[in-house]
This record gives structure tokens, C-alpha cells and sequence, in this order.
């Protein structure tokens, strides 16, 4: 992705799935995929429904010229969809990353002080996230050594 992407890491796992390995056929790009899914579609509801920072913080609304040139069914970061559409993942050998192939999408994300635009991050994972990943990550371990 050359947007901006969001790694997710699981390495503290390893000594967890070399266990497992041996009692279950656990391949880690199954638990990857299924992680890498859950946070894709966090970000997609963070940009679509919630509108704030994984941090809880709501995104700053629009400068006042800004707002005369939007059109109704705008809002924040969302204008036609484009960004929600890009969110995607891809797993490599122990971790995930989510993220946009969208030139802007690193602007919204960190914002430009040159430009006035302010940072309005989307990727990111908040506490409900973390604890939905955690719930994902044992569902998928109980269910191996089921």
C-alpha cells in the first residue's frame, strides 16, 4: 500500500502458536485473515458511524469555506466513499496491516499544518477494538482445540 497503513503485530503470540501447532493444524495466516477482517471493518465503522480517533477524540469539524463547497450527504472524511472503499488488508508472515492506497489518506490521518488541514485519525485501534480482537483471537484458539 503506498497511502498509509496501520500494522498489527502479533509476535507475542509465538510461543502460544507454537503450542498449538502441535496439538491442531493452525496455520497463522487463518488467525491473521480473520484479525486483519475484524480491524478492516473497525475502520470502515470509525469512518462511516462513530467519527472519532481511536482515541475516543471526535475528528474536528470542517473550516467554515470548507463547509460552503460540501454538498449534503457529506460529512467528515466521507464525501463520496472513497476512503471507506480503500480500507483494506493484507497479511504477511506475523502481522497485519490495514490502510488505504489513497494518497490523502495519510493527510487526513496526520493532517497538513501547510494547508490548515488538521489531523483526524481513523486507523488505529481503540479499547473496544483491542477487546474485540482479544475475543477473536480466543474464539479462534478455543475452536482449534475443539
Amino acid at each position: 500500500m503506498s497511502g498509509i497503513t496501520f500494522d498489527l503485530n502479533l509476535t507475542g503470540l509465538d510461543a502460544a502458536i507454537n503450542k498449538l501447532n502441535g496439538v491442531a493444524d493452525l496455520h497463522i495466516t487463518d488467525l491473521l485473515d480473520q484479525v486483519g477482517g475484524l480491524v478492516e471493518s473497525q475502520t470502515r465503522r470509525r469512518l462511516e458511524e462513530t467519527k472519532t480517533a481511536p482515541d475516543g477524540t471526535p475528528w474536528a469539524d470542517w473550516t467554515d469555506g470548507y463547509k460552503k463547497s460540501r454538498h449534503s450527504g457529506h460529512s467528515v472524511l466521507d464525501s463520496d466513499g472513497s476512503l471507506i472503499d480503500s480500507i483494506t488488508f493484507i497479511v504477511g508472515s506475523n502481522e497485519v496491516s490495514v490502510g488505504s492506497n489513497l494518497i490523502y489518506a495519510a493527510t487526513h490521518q496526520y493532517g497538513r499544518e501547510d494547508d490548515g488541514i488538521v489531523a483526524r485519525p481513523y486507523l488505529g485501534i481503540s479499547p473496544d477494538d483491542e477487546s474485540e480482537i482479544l475475543d477473536t483471537i480466543n474464539g479462534f484458539i478455543n475452536e482449534v482445540l475443539s
